[in-house]
């Protein structure tokens, strides 16, 4: 039966796992061509387990000497992993499904707390998502803060619902110069899709 290595698990600055696990490499490079050799076998970070680099070695000792001088790895806080766990540590976990237009999705805190939504647009590369939900706004309660009678009084969440243009009509002041026009934008613009969308709304409402 072949041995498990022995795995230790040294904490680190998180963020700086894989770092980590680099400057141990290039440390042990650097010594080498030297003609000095660590006593570590190899270091790695695991993606999912923020806040700690492995390192492959005999002995805590080993451990200690490798990571002097490196900032962002803490020395004193080392333990060897059990064997138990060592596998779990090279497994392969499943990627998280991917996320694309036309899901739909939960959300999870604020006002729209539990409203369900529907994913209009992905940008993996800031790792955001744009959805569309019904609208919880209160008109009144709207029109009462711009017109100087809005009580700082917490109130409930308004219900979901569609908002319909003769109920924005007998509201507000239909016209761009209206006061809650400009606010009304950016409250409208947490429920809908994409700017032409917004425009076509408010074009709608306010015949701009």
């Amino acid at each position: 039966m072949e041995l498990m290595p022995n795995i230790w698990k040294v904490k680190c600055t998180v963020g700086r796992e894989r770092l980590s696990a680099l400057c141990l490499m290039q440390k042990f490079a650097d010594l080498f061509s030297l003609g000095t050799v660590l006593k570590i076998k190899s270091a790695f970070a695991v993606d999912h387990m923020k806040g700690f680099v492995y390192i492959e070695a005999e002995r805590q000792c080993d451990i200690n000497e490798a990571c002097q001088g490196i900032p962002g790895i803490y020395v004193t806080r080392v333990a060897l992993v059990p064997n138990s766990e060592v596998y779990h540590l090279f497994s392969v976990r499943n990627r998280t499904p991917e996320i694309s237009e036309g899901m739909w999705a939960r959300i999870k805190g604020g006002n729209y707390k539990g409203d369900l939504a529907q994913v209009v647009a992905v940008n993996n590369t800031r790792k955001k998502v744009t959805v569309k939900l019904i609208p919880r706004i209160d008109l009144q309660a709207l029109a009462a803060k711009f017109g100087g009678g809005y009580s700082r009084q917490k109130v409930a969440v308004p219900a979901p619902r569609l908002i319909s243009s003769s109920e924005l009509d007998c509201t507000f002041e239909v016209g761009t110069s209206n006061p809650v026009y400009n606010k009304l934008l950016l409250t409208i613009s947490q429920s809908l899709v994409s700017c032409q969308e917004k425009r076509a709304i408010l074009e709608f409402y306010f015949g701009t």
